[in-house]
């Protein structure tokens, strides 16, 4: 595994909550979740909503989020997840 593949949900969470607001980058929590889900493919949707919790978003909000980024990722670039959420590399357009 490279750095590059290391998942670290909670530096993710801290960048991207330093980029939300007035002249920022993301204008709400909803942007910001969907971003953090975006960049970390390879975690489930358990490892994602603790790790949005312990950086102060609700787990029902952040559960739904990490949906519609995994929704929206496969719709339109044909990733493949399976069931927890966790993509599967190699494999386009095939969840289980």
């Amino acid at each position: 595994m490279t750095w590059l593949s290391k998942m670290n949900l909670a530096a993710d969470f801290a960048f991207a909550l330093g980029c939300k607001g007035p002249g920022g980058e993301f204008s709400n929590d909803a942007q910001v979740l969907r971003y953090v889900a975006s960049l970390n493919q390879e975690a489930s949707r358990g490892e994602f909503v603790a790790a949005a919790v312990v950086a102060g978003f609700k787990a029902n909000s952040s559960a739904n989020r990490f949906r519609e980024s995994r929704k929206f990722d496969s719709e339109n670039y044909g990733t493949s997840y399976n069931s927890d959420g966790r993509e599967i590399p190699g494999v386009p357009g095939q969840s289980t």
